[in-house]
């Protein structure tokens, strides 16, 4: 049995457009607990600085994956994370429709980096690997003022990393992408489709 370790319904989404047979068990880490060790707080610019984005999503992604398989140790399990990151500072999920809105303001007319981390077990293997992707937001306009304003206040931005949806109306907001697609959207389908089937579970 293949089991996806996260509740993500963008992640579940990417599964089965791969045509994979598996069920969703939601793990339960101390994300906080594992991403202090890559985080510092900087007062005063009142923003969380991030030192290693590779291997902190990396690190969250293997923690998932094995919270499921020390209970699942017969099925493989593929656990995932992604964060967002601004000019070194993360960009986690915003608290209120004002947040997003300031996140999203000073996302535009920039470039910036969206790593997902994929770790995949079994009895016989396991692996950790991480993608990243690029992407440009228009430019503060009249435009994207009101695309900020009607995406804020559809409340799509409150559950994602960095206030924004590339799958959803937030793509109205993106100028470019370089990279996986689905790399910002929760899970790089390419490589994760290969890995899957070097190990058999696909075709």
């Amino acid at each position: 049995m293949f089991i996806l370790a996260s509740g993500s319904p963008r992640r579940r989404m990417i599964i089965e457009q791969m045509g994979l047979a598996f069920r969703v068990e939601s793990s339960s880490i101390a994300e906080a607990e594992i991403s202090k060790k890559y985080i510092s707080y900087n007062a005063l610019r009142d923003v969380q600085v991030i030192s290693q984005p590779a291997a902190m999503v990396e690190a969250l992604a293997q923690s998932k994956a094995e919270a499921i398989f020390q209970k699942q140790a017969g099925h493989v399990v593929l656990g995932a994370d992604t964060i967002v990151v601004l000019d070194d500072v993360l960009l986690e999920k915003p608290g209120d429709k004002e947040e997003a809105r300031r996140m999203l303001r000073t996302l535009s007319g920039k470039t910036h980096l969206v790593y997902t981390g994929v770790s995949l077990l079994a009895k016989d293997f396991s692996t950790t690997f991480h993608d990243l992707a690029k992407v440009s937001f228009n430019p503060l306009c009249p435009y994207q003022e009101a695309a900020i304003e009607a995406y804020v206040n559809s409340g799509a931005c409150l559950d994602k990393a960095g206030a924004y949806g590339i799958q959803d109306r937030g793509a109205a907001l993106i100028k470019s992408i370089e990279g996986d697609f689905y790399t910002v959207m929760g899970l790089p389908f390419a490589k994760t489709r290969k890995l899957l089937f070097e190990f058999g579970f696909l075709f």
